[in-house]
């Protein structure tokens, strides 16, 4: 009986607005919002932040009449809105932790992009002197050349298409690509 009295105090105290109360509820509650805190990732300054916005949600409530005289807990319904409260500001951290991690890879993708656009005018620059060497080889070289690497065939497909065997196809495209490389090198 004497619980719920105290209980019907702290209520009536915190809608009188009585200046002692909010020592009070720090000096009976404080250990239980500050242990919910310490054991789901958080310090004690984050712990006294959140009760007082704990207490900020209490005394709303009991100004707001949602809470029931007779049915409730203070310890209890301090836990739960500091629980409630402490859930978003694991979910808001969690959110800028994913934020900063997007933020990351927008950097690391713009770097990425860049590195990408040097190597594609690079390549660009290569496939041109490709093309011009090209030009330069044999027919026989560049059906071989093409055939291998731009239209991906088999040697044994190539050499079926060009009446060669496969062993001379393969020394032929050898030789070919040996001498692609020197006009691209010297171009």
């Amino acid at each position: 009986m004497e619980i719920i009295k105290n209980e019907l105090k702290i209520i009536a105290d915190i809608k009188e607005g009585s200046n002692e109360i909010f020592e009070s509820l720090y000096k009976n509650y404080f250990s239980l919002v500050e242990q919910l805190v310490r054991k789901n990732q958080g310090s004690k300054e984050e712990a006294k932040e959140l009760f007082q916005e704990t207490m900020i949600v209490l005394f709303k409530n009991v100004r707001d009449n949602k809470i029931d005289n007779k049915a409730v807990n203070i310890g209890t319904y301090i836990y739960a809105i500091a629980r409630n409260l402490w859930l978003n500001v694991l979910k808001s951290k969690k959110k800028d932790d994913h934020i900063q991690f997007l933020d990351e890879i927008e950097v690391g993708q713009n770097v990425y992009d860049e590195v990408n656009i040097d190597e594609h005018l690079e390549n660009s620059h290569q496939l041109e002197k490709v093309k011009l060497a090209l030009e330069k080889i044999k027919d026989d070289c560049k059906e071989i050349i093409m055939d291998s690497y731009y239209k991906k065939l088999t040697l044994t497909t190539i050499a079926s298409k060009m009446g060669y065997s496969e062993a001379f196809v393969k020394v032929k495209k050898y030789r070919c690509m040996e001498q692609l490389k020197k006009l691209v090198l010297n171009t």
